[in-house]
């Protein structure tokens, strides 16, 4: 269209001053620079605005389409929660005494916990880190009140730890300064050699099976809630209870996301739908599909996928079929981390990966990567791309718009022709920098 009209505004200047000069003088003015140059320099500073904010994308037309994005799912663990459940508080058994505090549990199961692969494990050595930091720091400010002399901050600079043995699937035991720790599910920390549970309620002497012991020692956990026991010298000392707890920002970016215009949210999880709801509150999300397998997340996400495509009208189909792509249809995107989010991340329009460098499957399947592991990325990429296509088209027509008032001045003789080649270079320098202007910040990281 440009060259159509180029060649139109040159050729009546020609018709009517019969001056073919007049029709050189008005190419002269007829810069694609904008169009050339400064729509790809545009598209490269997003790339690379997104490179400085942490995103990378694998294809250039990753680009547009974030900032068409309409429908995105969540992975829960490890995306919408943080990557381990995290200690909420430590319980001791009912009508019980026991000499250690809540620190001194922490620490001991933490110690133990450091050697374990388990998916708890990592939880509960943080808190058994920060219970030791609490440990010397009493001890620290003059306390010295405390029944075991030989625990960390009470006489010694780090604990003694001897014998460590995991039992996959029930626990890890071992010795903390002298003292026998075992940590894992009820029965393996309470266990005889019979297979029996001991009661280890004050009032009870009797021996009963693992499910009458729990039920009647702690109170019942809630359904997002999950349960570590501890054992000291052989006797039930507590029970550390554990639960994925939300990212610090993730219900500030999913209300990012809904101020820049996306409405639906979507949470996929395999967890039980009590404890997926009760995550899905706490971020503002509406829509849950819970205890669901690997293959039923990628149907989920397939089918929403391919409704946004068949949802088009029909010129935008006809559109796409002569062109191969549709500019206007709906996107989806999956957000997730773990490998096991690979195959949903593959099957959306864009598949988003948040890694910390150790999810590479994840990684490779994924058209955008968030390296620094931060869910704030996902709106501020989406925003970041929006501005991007912005720019583009805003260098597009400030260039074009200033070429075609240039031609028009030319064909009344108001330009010569060397001035217009000055004038033309100009214009190009104007488009160019105005699509430079999309490496600056304009508030994509709130």
């Amino acid at each position: 269209p440009f060259t159509v009209l180029s060649l139109a505004i040159a050729g009546i200047a020609w018709a009517v001053s019969g001056l073919p000069l007049r029709f050189a003088q008005v190419l002269v003015l007829a810069t694609p620079c904008p169009l050339l140059i400064a729509a790809p320099v545009a598209y490269v500073a997003g790339t690379g605005r997104l490179a400085k904010a942490g995103i990378l994308i694998k294809a250039q037309d990753v680009l547009e389409n974030l900032g068409r994005v309409s429908h995105i799912f969540f992975d829960k663990t490890g995306t919408l929660t943080v990557k381990q459940p995290q200690v909420v508080r430590v319980e001791k058994p009912f009508e019980t005494s026991s000499p250690f505090n809540e620190d001194h549990i922490l620490m001991m199961a933490g110690v133990v916990e450091s050697y374990s692969v388990h998916i708890l494990s990592k939880g509960i050595a943080a808190a058994g880190r920060k219970a030791m930091d609490d440990l010397y720091a009493r001890y620290t400010s003059g306390q010295r009140l405390c029944a075991e002399r030989d625990l960390p901050g009470h006489g010694r600079d780090y604990p003694v730890v001897k014998n460590i043995v995991e039992d996959s699937g029930k626990g890890v035991s071992g010795e903390v300064n002298g003292h026998r720790v075992r940590v894992g599910r009820f029965a393996y920390v309470a266990a005889d050699e019979s297979g029996f549970t001991p009661v280890l309620h004050a009032s009870q002497t009797t021996t009963v099976r693992k499910s009458e012991t729990a039920n009647s020692l702690f109170a019942p956990l809630a359904p997002d809630e999950m349960a570590a026991y501890v054992a000291i010298d052989g006797k039930l000392a507590a029970r550390i209870v554990l639960r994925d707890v939300p990212r610090a920002n993730a219900k500030r970016s999913l209300a990012r996301l809904h101020e820049l215009g996306i409405k639906e949210l979507s949470m996929l999880t395999g967890d039980k739908a009590a404890s997926a709801r009760i995550i899905a509150n706490e971020v503002g999300i509406d829509d849950v599909q819970s205890e669901l397998f690997p293959e039923d997340k990628v149907a989920a996400v397939k089918n929403a996928t391919e409704s946004t495509h068949q949802n088009q009208s029909m010129p935008a189909r006809i559109m796409r079929r002569i062109t191969g792509e549709s500019r206007n249809r709906q996107v989806t995107m999956m957000v997730g981390d773990g490998v096991n989010d690979a195959p949903v991340l593959a099957v959306a329009d864009i598949g988003m990966a948040m890694t910390d460098g150790t999810s590479t499957a994840a990684s490779e399947s994924a058209q955008v990567v968030i390296m620094n592991d931060d869910i704030a990325s996902v709106p501020r990429a989406i925003a970041i791309a929006r501005r991007t296509k912005n720019v583009m088209l805003q260098a597009v027509l400030i260039g074009l718009g200033l070429a075609i008032i240039g031609m028009v001045a030319a064909a009344f003789n108001l330009i010569p022709v060397v001035v217009g080649a000055f004038m033309q270079e100009v214009i190009d320098v104007v488009s160019i920098l105005w699509a430079l202007t999309v490496l600056f910040d304009r508030g994509e990281s709130a």
